[in-house]
């Protein structure tokens, strides 16, 4: 891997944190206890250890420490550029988060969404940059810090 290969993967989430496919997202929210800040909210789940790739209903790819997905409801935005653009600026906001690396170390699937009053931040104004939401963000992981310290 060249150097400029290196220093594109410290700027973007790598394959093994993002939480991938429908069924791994149906398991955690079905199994997930709620965090809420003001504009953002976080379904998290902790991982089973036992990993039973034989089973269709469970996905494989939840092995590994933190895994992560971003979901916007597509009844609040109907347009996909708008959904698009402000997963991107979720995923912007949990990269810059400063106890991304603390997190890794827990054994947890996450997903940030937002709440009713980040939709409507977001509906008055589509042109918003990842550091609004990076304050949330901030205080939203260090909540999900403090409910599980180390599994």
């Amino acid at each position: 891997m060249d150097n400029s290969e290196e220093s594109k993967s410290v700027y973007r989430l790598g394959k093994n944190e993002i939480l991938r496919g429908h069924n791994s997202f149906k398991n955690v929210l079905q199994n997930s206890k709620t965090i809420s800040t003001e504009y953002l909210k976080a379904f998290v789940n902790k991982q089973s250890t036992e990993a039973n790739i034989t089973e269709f209903s469970k996905s494989p790819l939840f092995t590994g420490n933190v895994k992560v997905g971003f979901i916007i409801a597509k009844k609040k935005f109907k347009k996909a550029v708008i959904r698009n653009r402000i997963r991107r600026i979720l995923k912007e906001a949990y990269r810059l988060n400063e106890s991304h690396s603390e997190l890794l170390k827990l054994k947890l699937n996450i997903i940030f969404t937002l709440n009713e009053n980040g939709y409507e931040l977001f509906r008055n104004n589509t042109k918003l940059k990842p550091g609004f939401i990076k304050n949330d963000m901030n205080l939203l992981t260090a909540k999900i810090k403090l409910k599980y310290p180390s599994l």
